[in-house]
């Protein structure tokens, strides 16, 4: 069973037909990068965002746990202590005798004095168990780089727009979003690309210049103006350099091997998306 042609393939059949340029091609396998690099962007983006419900909702937890601990302790109550034993009552002098007026010390004694009435025990208290310290904002900003995939897994959790990450927080996306606006609002008849579309695209996305560094036989890094989505050309004193020779990462061009000093001074150019 013959398979289904791809989107792809019939533009690039549509561009046969118009007999298109080399940079029609070129436009064209680009937009299907971006795209797919777009689309990637965008499931990193609702990863992001479960991960953070759930950090969202371990927080919320250690705070309804500290908040129990504090209610906990206002109900703790201090036992009231017992209450001291009743001293001895002194004992009862004897009688006089009738008919004369007992003398003191003599006749009749006082009765002795009662022993001290025994000190009560002092009360005692309860204490609950201490709550642990909260988090301070210092210690919070050391921990959250540690939990970076589960914040941007968790940002995908959020349901209401105004909660969800802005598209200026994602570098170079809306840049990207932008060149993929472009070259869309230019393609004309169901899929095919005009003219007009390819050179008004063209000055948007496709840069030249000369990439910043030494050329002294030690250096291998060159910065470029703009991030570099891909490489047309590289090419210094009239001779091109393999896209094995090098790598890229954001706007900086590494060489596998130091370009001579002896070439310092020469046409270099780079012409790249």
């Amino acid at each position: 069973m013959p398979r289904n042609i791809t989107n792809k393939e019939k533009d690039l059949m549509k561009i046969a037909q118009k007999r298109g340029s080399d940079a029609d091609l070129v436009l064209l396998d680009r937009f299907y990068e971006l795209q797919k690099l777009l689309e990637e962007k965008e499931m990193e983006i609702s990863r992001f965002y479960e991960k953070l419900e759930e950090v969202k909702k371990m927080m919320m937890y250690e705070v309804a746990v500290s908040r129990n601990q504090m209610l906990a302790l206002k109900e703790v109550e201090v036992l009231k202590g017992d209450r001291g034993e009743t001293g001895e009552r002194g004992e009862k002098g004897e009688r006089g005798e009738d008919g004369f007026t007992p003398i003191k010390g003599k006749d009749y004694f006082d009765g002795r004095d009662g022993k001290d009435g025994k000190d009560g025990q002092d009360g005692q208290s309860i204490v609950g168990v201490s709550g642990k310290d909260g988090v301070t904002a210092e210690e919070l900003k050391k921990v959250l780089p540690s939990f970076g995939q589960e914040m941007r897994d968790g940002l995908e959790l959020l349901q209401k727009e105004e909660d969800k990450l802005k598209i200026e927080a994602i570098g170079f996306l809306r840049k990207e979003l932008d060149e993929l606006r472009v070259l869309r609002t230019q393609r004309m008849g169901g899929g095919g690309t005009s003219a007009i579309g390819v050179a008004a695209a063209i000055p948007r996305i496709l840069h030249k210049e000369t990439p910043t560094g030494d050329i002294d036989g030690a250096n291998t890094d060159y910065t470029t103006e703009h991030h570099i989505n891909a490489v047309i050309s590289l090419a210094i004193n009239g001779q091109v350099i393999t896209d094995d020779e090098f790598t890229v990462s954001g706007n900086t061009i590494t060489m596998n091997d130091a370009l001579p000093a002896a070439l310092s001074g020469t046409s270099f150019r780079v012409v790249y998306i």
